[in-house]
């Protein structure tokens, strides 16, 4: 019977300790407690500093929007599907810009290389989804292939 007496005197003690307000270095963790504002108050926070929330500005993506568009107004686009450019061939105008879209589901990884009298110009590579594009400064007929499946030609008539 000693035993357990001891024992409960041991369990209490020690309990006891952990209630004291003294902070013995160990770390509690506690529930946040609900706030005690309500929502019509005046926007300062239960430690009375104000709130300052910055209003969402949509403005942005709006004018990233537009000017996507603008863009593709601005260049032909030459999708990248099924294997093949659509259109293959196409007519602009100098100084005019072409807009290559890989939405390629088939074989997603494309390299357009345009052929110029001096040279070639070679466009990033492209996974599905990514665009090229190309400003056409001189009047000509350009070739262009695709590095990858090289059975897939275009021509760009620049007017």
């Amino acid at each position: 019977m000693g035993v357990k007496y001891l024992f409960l005197l041991l369990v209490f003690v020690i309990l006891a300790s952990g209630c004291s307000s003294q902070n013995s270095g160990s770390v509690s963790i506690e529930s946040p407690s609900a706030p005690t504002e309500s929502p019509q108050d005046t926007g300062r926070g239960s430690a009375g500093v104000e709130n300052k929330e910055e209003p969402v500005n949509t403005s942005i993506a709006a004018e990233q929007t537009e000017k996507n568009e603008q863009q593709e107004a601005e260049a032909k686009i030459i999708m990248i599907e099924r294997g093949r450019f659509e259109p293959s061939s196409i007519n602009i105008s100098k100084g005019k810009a072409v807009l290559w879209k890989n939405n390629d589901l088939k074989s997603s990884i494309h390299i357009v290389m345009i052929y110029r009298e001096e040279g070639g110009v070679i466009g990033p590579h492209m996974e599905l989804g990514d665009e090229y594009k190309y400003t056409f400064n001189e009047r000509g007929e350009f070739i262009y292939i695709d590095l990858i499946f090289k059975e897939m030609r275009g021509k760009v008539i620049v007017e």
